[in-house]
C-alpha cells in the first residue's frame, strides 16, 4: 500500500532499534554515515551539472559564434553570424 522506497521489515527495524539502544556509537556512525552519502550525492549533482553547463556554453560558442577566439566578450559582436 506505500510507495516509499523506506519500507524495512519488522524484525530489521527491530534489529536495529536494539543496536542503537545498546550502542550509541552504532547510531552515531550510522547517522554519520547517512550525512556523508547525502553530501556525497549533492556533489556528484554539482559535478554533473558543471559538464553540463560546459558543454552547454562550448556548443553555444561554437554554434552562435564559430570563428570567435574566445579571448575578449567585448569582441563577440565582430564575430556574430
Amino acid at each position: 500500500m506505500t510507495t516509499s522506497g523506506y519500507t524495512v521489515s519488522p524484525i530489521v527495524a527491530q534489529e536495529a532499534l536494539d543496536t542503537f539502544r545498546n550502542d550509541l556509537g552504532a547510531f552515531k556512525n550510522s547517522l554519520l554515515f547517512s550525512k556523508l552519502q547525502g553530501y556525497a550525492s549533492i556533489v556528484f549533482l554539482l559535478f554533473l551539472l558543471s559538464i553540463a553547463g560546459g558543454t552547454c556554453l562550448s556548443s553555444l560558442q561554437a554554434g552562435w559564434f564559430p570563428d570567435w577566439p574566445g579571448d575578449n566578450l567585448l569582441t563577440i559582436p565582430e564575430y556574430w553570424i
